[in-house]
């Protein structure tokens, strides 16, 4: 599989395999966790295909992933925080794009004082 192709679908196959081999079968893997998984192999993905210019273009896919992977809001909003840090990280200052994509989100980057 090429993560230059499609990262997201590349994203979704590293949850597979790391939650469904390596003998885990039997352990329950939380969404949060899953969706911590799925956005920390985006970024690396990214990272290694464009630079962080285009931030935003992958917080809103991982936003999209979120919105059905995380129900709980409370959890959902926790961890857009943990992914805002993490952009803050690696200098992505274009969050402010994706206030649109989710109220949770805006949310987020308001209580953190974006």
């Amino acid at each position: 599989m090429n993560a230059a192709d499609d990262p997201v679908k590349f994203a979704r196959w590293v949850v597979s395999q790391v939650c469904g081999t390596f003998g885990l079968e039997g352990v329950a893997f939380s969404t949060e966790f899953k969706a911590q998984m799925m956005a920390t192999t985006l970024i690396d993905v990214r990272k290694k295909l464009m630079g962080w210019a285009s931030g935003s273009q992958l917080m809103s896919e991982i936003i999209d992933e979120c919105k059905s992977a995380i129900k709980p809001k409370k959890a959902r909003k926790a961890f857009y925080k943990q992914m805002i840090h993490l952009f803050e990280q690696h200098d992505c200052d274009t969050l402010d794009e994706c206030r649109d994509d989710d109220p949770l989100f805006a949310e987020a980057l308001d209580e953190m004082q974006w």
